[in-house]
């Protein structure tokens, strides 16, 4: 299904959001693309699915979703309280990107630290590259 998604224009597919839980269950990481492509056209769907992906490409999302509504606030809380270890080593590249990847990296650490998850989230930075750790100190500030 992944696959045919990605062949088809995403105008052609996008509607059927009551079929993308059920694909997610099913496929899990390999309908993220889908779902990447799906944040343009049904962004409330696609995030509900990806709130079930516990992979760190998830994070950007995510961490995007903690700035947004309460409603989708609530679903990245959620989504950091259930893959911290995601959630950290998502963050951890998003810290090297552009102003707002950083701060959805910085959102994210936040959240991690506020939900009683430093630990987590400064091991994955001692487990990265020099340039992280310089950066953690500012990130959970």
């Amino acid at each position: 299904a992944g696959e045919l998604a990605s062949k088809l224009p995403a105008q052609r597919w996008c509607w059927c959001s009551s079929i993308i839980g059920a694909a997610t269950a099913r496929l899990e990481m390999r309908v993220l693309p889908m779902l990447v492509t799906l944040t343009d056209y049904r962004h409330d769907a696609a995030l509900r699915a990806m709130a079930h992906l516990g992979a760190p490409e998830v994070a950007l999302f995510m961490g995007r979703a903690l700035s947004r509504g309460a409603s989708r606030r609530s679903l990245g809380q959620q989504w950091v309280r259930h893959f911290p270890e995601a959630a950290a080593s998502g963050a951890i590249p998003l810290m090297h990107g552009n102003g707002e990847e950083r701060a959805v990296a910085a959102v994210l650490l936040q959240t991690l630290d506020g939900i009683g998850h430093r630990d987590i989230a400064l091991n994955h930075w001692n487990q990265g590259s020099s340039r992280s750790r310089n950066c953690r100190e500012a990130a959970l500030a």
